[in-house]
């Protein structure tokens, strides 16, 4: 058996790609896989000024869009539709307010969350034929999907090659063709060290996984404590502050990435029933960490599940 490995950096984040095969010679078709992942990322970076996301938040209008650009506006909408708008890729501006004030110490007036309410509205992003158009003063954001998007192109890149055992991780979102042990970050350690440095993950749960994607989701990244309490990145659309609930991280096991990938973002926002409703009706599968450091998982998947070296309970 013969394994490929190739790393790099990407989508904000380290890429790892293995594949295992019977024969050599995969280097050049993770170079292609690793070609897919920068293309993208140039084209929907808010950070980069050419992007073509970087120029519809500026004009407000795109024509000549890219069929991958489409695609994943399409998948947006229809999962804002199925989550009742708890996922949204037009919360730029409320994103921009709560980013300066995890960086600034202090969180945004309720004056200046109510001026952008009114963006965040998935409805108002038109696509007609292969021009897009926002709503006045609107701007999107892929990172909600992008990730999941990216993973299910690659798969279907290394599956039509022929390619039947990899994993690829990017940045902790995996998809696994074949059997692999994918292992769900402990949301109570530390993330990044007192100098920022990113702390390398320890594990609560091993999940033993076939053909599927997985994707986690939770609110430990990045957050502010002030005298008002404790507030953290992901927000509620709906509301544009940062969700509430009891949950600290959500694991979506299933088979499209990107559609796990907006649904675990949406987790936060969602009534829990609602939340577990609609992923069964997807067939996707659940590991929940609620705050009181407790696991919870749907039913099929517990067979496949073993908690690492911490005590919580599998409920």
């Amino acid at each position: 058996m013969h394994v490929t490995t190739r790393m790099f950096n990407g989508l904000g984040t380290t890429n790892v790609m293995t594949v295992a095969s019977d024969s050599p010679g995969q280097s050049g078709l993770l170079r292609q896989a690793e070609r897919v992942v920068r293309s993208l990322d140039d084209a929907w970076s808010l950070f980069k000024p050419t992007s073509l996301v970087t120029r519809l938040n500026r004009d407000g209008r795109l024509a000549h869009a890219d069929t991958d650009t489409l695609a994943v506006l399409a998948l947006a909408a229809a999962c804002s539709r199925d989550t009742d708008g708890c996922f949204d890729i037009t919360t730029t501006p409320a994103n921009a307010l709560w980013k300066q004030a995890i960086a600034g110490g202090a969180i945004p007036g309720s004056r200046e969350l109510d001026a952008v309410l009114p963006l965040v509205d998935h409805t108002q992003v038109r696509v007609d034929g292969s021009t897009i158009t926002l709503g006045a003063c609107q701007q999107v954001d892929l990172g909600g999907i992008a990730k999941g998007y990216v993973l299910d192109r690659l798969q279907d890149l290394l599956t039509q090659a022929g390619v039947r055992r990899a994993v690829i991780n990017l940045g902790g979102s995996v998809r696994v063709i074949g059997r692999a042990q994918v292992q769900i970050r402990n949301p109570f350690c530390p993330v990044r060290d007192a100098n920022l440095a990113q702390v390398p993950a320890a594990p609560i749960v091993t999940l033993d996984v076939t053909d599927a994607s997985v994707v986690t989701s939770g609110v430990y990244e990045q957050g502010l404590t002030t005298r008002q309490g404790t507030f953290h990145h992901i927000l509620d659309p709906r509301t544009c502050r940062p969700t509430g609930g009891d949950l600290r991280s959500v694991t979506l096991v299933g088979e499209r990435a990107g559609q796990l990938d907006a649904y675990a973002t949406a987790a936060f926002a969602m009534d829990l029933g609602a939340l577990l409703a609609l992923i069964a009706s997807h067939g996707i599968e659940a590991v929940l960490i609620t705050q009181d450091g407790s696991v919870h998982a749907t039913d099929t998947i517990k067979s496949h599940l073993r908690m690492g070296y911490h005590h919580e309970r599998v409920a």
